[in-house]
């Protein structure tokens, strides 16, 4: 959009319009407004138009009747952020003003797709209930994006030679990892531990059946060899002695082997994994499961609800997804953002609430990034 401005309902709002019309760019304008980040893209040309300095995105955000001003500007490559026309040090005020949570068509990914699938709806779902986390994510990055690159430019060298500055240089990002490292495997450890009783309920609720979801945290990507993450200091062991093991191959590869950025959540149900022996039925079953999860885990620490976005909900949804967005939407009370190309008019007579309606067909000033599409 050139131009696009809204006020939204405090209860239920339905964006409908033909696909390519911007549905799901309003959700995802909403997600960054509460997060400093997009549910869809992680690189900020895709929202800034040819010719313009930079995306935009204002809002009001309103909570105990406290009204605040929320405000986003994307460059091409950077992101400021403002709340009250004050320059925010992190998007830690963002969460903690308008937090959300996403549910889209690509939620099967989780299941389906590879470990950074995974990776990603931990970090955004544990971002939402622990700011630290993305802290020591941050940190982690920047250490292994440094080593990394002493490995690709150096590695041979360092193998072939053991020319001790260069070493000694590695080290000093070792220790940087290993810290990092240490603190994130601990915070995800814990947080998927919380995560796991929920993931069961939610997943019992909806398939009404007495199947056990289960979920397994597995650092470094060690299904067969069980990583100590009882304490921090037992992590930054183990991790350490892995980093001294690992150095040649490193040395070789160019890049670091060994570390949270290898972690992978294994799901299983009834001791089977998902990703393999799961039907499509059990897949999709599980990944709303896991969302309704997360919202259950973020409520029980918050003591709150975020904003819902649900996105590209179609008319003909499976009876069992169906059912759960139907029940989800009757219970809570809190704001509601949904897209769908025509108005699932038969879902919410079921929910029986009152909603509003906005057909994007009649919205002008619209002019499309490139050609992506929703």
């Amino acid at each position: 959009y050139r131009s696009l401005s809204l006020t939204l309902s405090p209860d239920i709002t339905v964006f409908t319009g033909r696909n390519g019309i911007g549905k799901t760019t309003i959700l995802e304008a909403i997600a960054l407004l509460g997060s400093g980040r997009s549910f869809r893209s992680a690189r900020n040309l895709d929202f800034v138009q040819k010719k313009e300095e930079a995306a935009v995105i204002k809002g009001e955000a309103s909570n105990s009747g406290l009204i605040s001003d929320l405000e986003v500007r994307i460059y091409p490559q950077s992101k400021k952020i403002f709340v009250d026309n004050k320059l925010a040090k992190s998007a830690k005020q963002l969460i903690d003003l308008l937090p959300t949570i996403v549910f889209s068509p690509a939620d099967h990914r989780i299941i389906e797709g590879d470990s950074t699938d995974r990776k990603q709806f931990l970090n955004r779902a544990a971002i939402n209930v622990d700011w630290e986390y993305q802290e020591d994510l941050n940190n982690y990055n920047k250490a292994l994006q440094q080593r990394n690159r002493i490995l690709k430019d150096q590695g041979e060298a360092i193998a072939s030679s053991g020319r001790s500055a260069l070493i000694d240089t590695l080290a000093i990002w070792d220790e940087q990892l290993v810290h990092h490292g240490s603190r994130l495997i601990a915070r995800r450890n814990f947080y998927l531990s919380d995560l796991k009783p929920f993931l069961n309920i939610e997943y019992g609720k909806i398939s009404q059946s007495s199947d056990q979801c289960d979920l397994a945290y597995q650092p470094f990507g060690e299904e067969n060899e069980p990583v100590p993450c009882d304490t921090e200091a037992e992590i930054k062991n183990y991790f350490a002695q892995r980093l001294r093991d690992s150095l040649r191959r490193d040395c070789f590869s160019g890049s670091s082997q060994v570390g949270p950025h290898k972690d992978e959540i294994q799901l299983t149900l009834n001791g089977n994994k998902v990703k393999f022996y799961g039907s499509q039925g059990e897949k999709r079953t599980c990944a709303l499961a896991l969302r309704l999860g997360e919202l259950a885990l973020f409520r029980a620490k918050l003591r709150r609800m975020p904003i819902l976005l649900f996105d590209d909900v179609s008319s003909e949804l499976d009876s069992v997804r169906r059912q759960s967005l139907v029940q989800l939407l009757q219970e809570e009370k809190t704001q509601v953002l949904i897209t769908a190309t025509e108005l699932p008019s038969s879902l919410m007579d079921d929910v029986g609430k009152t909603f509003e309606q906005r057909d994007l067909s009649s919205i002008g000033d619209r002019q499309a990034v490139g050609d992506r599409t929703e």
